[in-house]
C-alpha cells in the first residue's frame, strides 16, 4: 500500500489524521481518494459522451444509477466536499452536452428543454426532462450517515445486551418486524418462513389473518415432536 507522510490509501479510500484540538486530539477521517474519483469522472465521462446519441430520458437514468451507487457507497465517510466538488464537475459536463446537441440554440431555448426547477430544491438550473420530470440526482443531495462504533466488547449473542442492540438497530434497519415465537427480530440474518396459524391439514386458508412469519428454527421446533404445545 502506498504511505504518504502518515497518511494510506486503501480500497478507494484515503485516511488521514486531522487534529480536532486539544480534548478530541485526532481524529480519523476517510475520504474517497483522488483515484476513486478519477475512475469515477471517467465512467461519468463516457456516459455523457453516449448520451448525445440518447434519449434524454435514457441518459438521465443511465447517469442517475452510477451517481446513486457511488454515491451511496461513499456516504459512511467524509465525502461531503468530494461530492460538492463532482457536481460542480457534473455542471460543466451539462454545459458541454447543452452545444453538442443542438450547438445553435439560444441558451434560452436550452434551458426550456434540458433545465428546470423543483419545488423543493433551490437549485434554478437542474438539469432534468422538463416533460416527463425526470431530473439529474446530485450527490450532495445524499446525506452522510457516520457509523456508529460498538462499545467495548458487545456482542449480539448476550442476551443481557438485547435492549442495546434494540437502540442500534433502527439506524441500521429500520424493518421492525418480529419472529412470532421467539419475539427476536426478523431481519437478524437467519430464514423466515411462513407459518400458517391453522394447518391447512385443519381446514386452515391462506389468508394474512392466518399467516405469520417465523425464523427457520423456530418453524422447525413449532412441527416438531417435541414442539406441538408451542403456539405463535
Amino acid at each position: 500500500m502506498p504511505h504518504r507522510r502518515g497518511n494510506r490509501l486503501l480500497r478507494g479510500e484515503y485516511k488521514r489524521r486531522k487534529h480536532a484540538g486539544k480534548k478530541r486530539g485526532q481524529i480519523l477521517l476517510i475520504t474517497p481518494s483522488k483515484e476513486a474519483q478519477e475512475h469515477f469522472r471517467q465512467e461519468l465521462r463516457a456516459t455523457w459522451r453516449q448520451a448525445a446519441n440518447m434519449l434524454l430520458s435514457d441518459a438521465l437514468t443511465t447517469l442517475n444509477r452510477k451517481i446513486l451507487g457511488w454515491g451511496n457507497y461513499y456516504r459512511h465517510y467524509a465525502s461531503k466536499r468530494t461530492f460538492k466538488k463532482l457536481d460542480q464537475w457534473m455542471w460543466h459536463r451539462q454545459v458541454r452536452y447543452r452545444y453538442r446537441r443542438p450547438p445553435k440554440k439560444s441558451w434560452c431555448w436550452c434551458y426550456a428543454r434540458y433545465w428546470g426547477k423543483l419545488p423543493w430544491r433551490k437549485n434554478s438550473w437542474l438539469f432534468m426532462n422538463p416533460r416527463t420530470g425526470q431530473y439529474l440526482y446530485q450527490l450532495s443531495w445524499i446525506p452522510i450517515q457516520r457509523h456508529t462504533l460498538v462499545c467495548g466488547r458487545h456482542s449480539p449473542d448476550d442476551p443481557s445486551l438485547r435492549s442495546y442492540w434494540e437502540r442500534r438497530q433502527p439506524k441500521k434497519k429500520p424493518f421492525k418486524g418480529r419472529c412470532a415465537l421467539c419475539q427476536e427480530a426478523l431481519d437478524n440474518g437467519e430464514e423466515t418462513h411462513i407459518h400458517h396459524l391453522q394447518a391447512r391439514s385443519e381446514g386452515g386458508r391462506n389468508e394474512l389473518s392466518n399467516l405469520c412469519l417465523l425464523h427457520s428454527p423456530c418453524h422447525r421446533q413449532v412441527h416438531s415432536k417435541h414442539g406441538a404445545h408451542l403456539k405463535p
